[in-house]
């Protein structure tokens, strides 16, 4: 509870003309939000941070919308996709492993292979065509089936891994531009609980 008692109520009228997020602010009660010094204080002086801007500035310059009225933009990469190599064999690999953990599971590969004809039927992704099939520009990213049981359903979600290294030892991911963290430090969560016995 913040304050831990209630003030005075006239120490509103020290910022009468000020629109306050919590105009009770003299009364104790519970935090709804707490936010770190490595934010407030930019936020405070008008700052923005600069990373969001980056982000922001390329999706500006780089998004689009097609004719279904979808957004697209192109991968925010720091480093040129050139220096990927090949991933065509690692998916491979890949795949055929799926692929039999698949054949030892029938309900599994069902499902895995209505996503796949599912995505396909949105456009999702399309098959590569046969002139391209060896084009060495091209990334194939290896992907597995994750199953997970509700109390009605059964459902799967296909994870697309974008951090498989190619032949150059360097994956997708360790190309493009990575956003702040959402969650915490855990040992700064942890930190911030208080124990009573």
């Amino acid at each position: 509870m913040i304050p831990h008692h209630d003030l005075d109520s006239s120490m509103r009228e020290l910022f009468g003309d000020i629109s306050l997020a919590d105009p009770a602010f003299y009364k104790s009660g519970p935090i709804d939000v707490l936010l770190g010094v490595d934010l407030t204080l930019p936020l405070l002086k008008g700052q923005t941070l600069s990373l969001e801007e980056a982000c922001e500035d390329h999706f500006v310059k780089t998004h689009s919308r097609d004719e279904n009225g979808r957004y697209t933009v192109k991968l925010p990469f720091h480093t040129p996709p050139t220096r990927l190599g090949n991933s065509k064999q690692n998916a491979i690999r890949r795949l055929i492993s799926v692929e039999c953990h698949l054949i030892s599971n029938p309900d599994k590969y069902k499902l895995y292979r209505n996503f796949i004809k599912e995505y396909l039927d949105l456009k999702h992704m399309e098959l590569v065509p046969d002139s391209e099939i060896n084009n060495i520009k091209s990334l194939y990213l290896p992907h597995h089936g994750v199953v997970r049981d509700t109390s009605c359903t059964r459902k799967l979600r296909v994870v697309f891994d974008a951090s498989s290294k190619t032949s150059s030892g360097l994956s997708l991911n360790d190309l493009l531009m990575v956003g702040p963290r959402v969650q915490p430090e855990l040992s700064l969560f942890l930190s911030s609980f208080e124990f009573s016995v």
